[in-house]
Formats: C-alpha cells, sequence, structure tokens
C-alpha cells in the first residue's frame, strides 16, 4: 500500500535465517520489543551485525522506560501502540532517512 517490499515472519529465528539467505539491502528491521524466544533489540542487533546500513524501528505497547530493559534506548525508534497505519508509515519514512 506504501510502497515497500515487506520480508515477514512468524518468529525472530525464522527472520534471522531469512534476513541472512535474502539477496538484496534490508533498509529497515522493524520488530517488536518483547517476543517469544528473543526480544527486538536482540534481533535488530543480529541482522545489523551482519548487515551494518540496516535500520531498526521497535513496536511496544510499554512506555519508554519499561522498553529500556530490553536494550531499546531513548535514541533508538520506537512506535507505541496502538498506532494508525498512517502513523507506522510516517514513522517508517523518518527511519529511512535517518
Amino acid at each position: 500500500r506504501y510502497g515497500y517490499t515487506v520480508l515477514a515472519y512468524s518468529s525472530p529465528y525464522e527472520a534471522l535465517q531469512c534476513a541472512m539467505e535474502y539477496d538484496r539491502p534490508i533498509d529497515l528491521v522493524i520488530a517488536d520489543v518483547m517476543m517469544p524466544m528473543m526480544n527486538g533489540h536482540e534481533l535488530a542487533a543480529r541482522i545489523t551485525a551482519q548487515r551494518p546500513a540496516t535500520r531498526a524501528l521497535y513496536i511496544s505497547g510499554y512506555t519508554a522506560d519499561a522498553v529500556a530493559n530490553y536494550g531499546v534506548a531513548a535514541a533508538d525508534r520506537l512506535i507505541q501502540k496502538p498506532f494508525a497505519a498512517e502513523m507506522l508509515a510516517r514513522t517508517v519514512r523518518e527511519a529511512l532517512a535517518g
């Protein structure tokens, strides 16, 4: 709808494996801060270790103070749940612009 190619995965480990095998650039990782098996910060860190140009955007229903315990710093991009599609699109554009 907004012109992006989206790769969606059902688990952090599936996302990691597919990100390593994907042969095109990955500009942005969008991950929920709290997920089963691995938190969003860890997932983004593992992907950006292999793909340094990749940026991260975190999603959470918790406050910025609460997500700090999961490795997400105040300087990181964070979008709070619930949000509208337009808000997500605007935040993605901002994250991609740097």
